[in-house]
């Protein structure tokens, strides 16, 4: 079995504001002129790269594995490494940034189509220096081929961790929707306030005891600024279970990007009532009306949380069985067994051989 051997922490850099406002978004604007995403930039650090570096040095692994786009900044960090390099696409930016430019209006669509060029520079550039690109659905496979017709890319759904019991299935009191979401992510950030501002308020005088809770990493100025009565942003917390726990209905009305959206397969793995997009939940295979509930437009999403709020036994029902699904089909077993056979095939096979005795 393998196990893990070293972890290092490297404190986030902190974004562009740690320069101040003015002088971010100075660099902001020409990172994107030189090509360079804004959450690439945000994530550049010296010390990363610095460490990176040592630990090559020290270790010179069969593989090195980056987790997301913005992290395959560092291949350049290491020019000399001869092993195989393994991209893994939690979520498209490309497609996000193409899609989030297609919406946009006025000066906000001139920034989104600067943002979007940066990223077909960026991802262009990265995909010529891995070796194979990981995806967690069919469709992100077909997305990157679309974009990038000469990658290898491999399909390796993703797992959770199962709890051994549920959590309450009801929620407590008083009745609370819940949003899961690094809002780093612009899809997250754009899901948040699409549920604040266009489904949230559809509800409010059905039961004016409902709350919605959105919880995540970093949110952004525009997450804040949702504020308001009935309506909380919490930012970094030691625990997100104690708001899975509360929650009646946990809502993931996502429309943009790609992935496999792990904070759903924790809520499924949970035993919550999950109220979805199909976008949401691509890949999961959770059964629509049996494990989760599917919604697509505004007005879908408020009926099916409304059913939900209105009958705890069929919010208990859903979520029971979506906890009894995990169980069996969320396990990270298949997982790791399909990482394993893709190194395998990577490192040549002597050495492959040499590293499982």
């Amino acid at each position: 079995m393998t196990e893990l051997a070293h972890v290092e922490e490297i404190v986030y850099p902190g974004g562009a504001s740690a320069n101040g406002p003015i002088r971010g978004l100075v660099r902001d604007y020409a990172g994107l002129v030189r090509g360079t995403p804004s959450w690439v930039r945000g994530l550049r650090s010296v010390e990363f790269a610095r460490a990176l570096r040592d630990l090559d040095f020290a270790w010179r692994p069969d593989i090195i594995q980056f987790e997301y786009s913005v992290m395959g900044q560092y291949v350049t960090a290491l020019p000399d490494l001869r092993a195989p390099r393994v991209l893994v696409e939690h979520d498209l930016a490309i497609e996000a940034a193409s899609e989030l430019w297609r919406r946009k209006r006025g000066t906000a669509r001139l920034r989104a189509g600067v943002e979007l060029l940066a990223w077909k520079n960026f991802e262009s550039r990265l995909m010529e220096q891995v070796d194979v690109v990981v995806v967690f659905t069919d469709r992100d496979a077909d997305a990157v081929r679309g974009f990038f017709a000469d990658a290898r890319v491999k399909v390796v759904p993703l797992g959770a961790e199962i709890p051994t019991r549920p959590l309450n299935p009801r929620g407590g009191w008083p009745p609370t929707l819940l949003f899961v979401g690094s809002f780093v992510h612009t899809p997250n950030v754009d899901a948040a306030v699409r549920l604040a501002r266009d489904i949230f308020p559809r509800l409010r005088d059905t039961f004016p005891e409902l709350m919605l809770n959105l919880v995540g990493h970093a949110p952004t100025s525009e997450v804040r600024a949702l504020v308001a009565p009935r309506i909380a942003v919490h930012g970094d917390v030691p625990d997100v279970t104690p708001y899975v726990e509360q929650a009646a209905v946990f809502v993931a009305p996502l429309g943009l990007g790609g992935g496999m959206r792990i904070k759903v397969l924790e809520a499924l793995a949970a035993g919550k009532a999950v109220v979805a997009s199909p976008r949401a939940v691509e890949g999961i295979g959770a059964v629509p009306g049996e494990h989760l509930l599917l919604a697509e437009s505004d007005e879908e999403f408020a009926a099916a949380v409304a059913q939900l709020v209105r009958d705890p036994a069929r919010r208990s029902a859903i979520g029971e069985a979506a906890h009894a699904w995990a169980r069996e089909h969320l396990s990270w077993d298949r997982s790791a067994s399909l990482f394993e056979r893709l190194y395998d095939s990577l490192i040549p096979s002597g050495e492959a051989a040499a590293r499982r005795t």
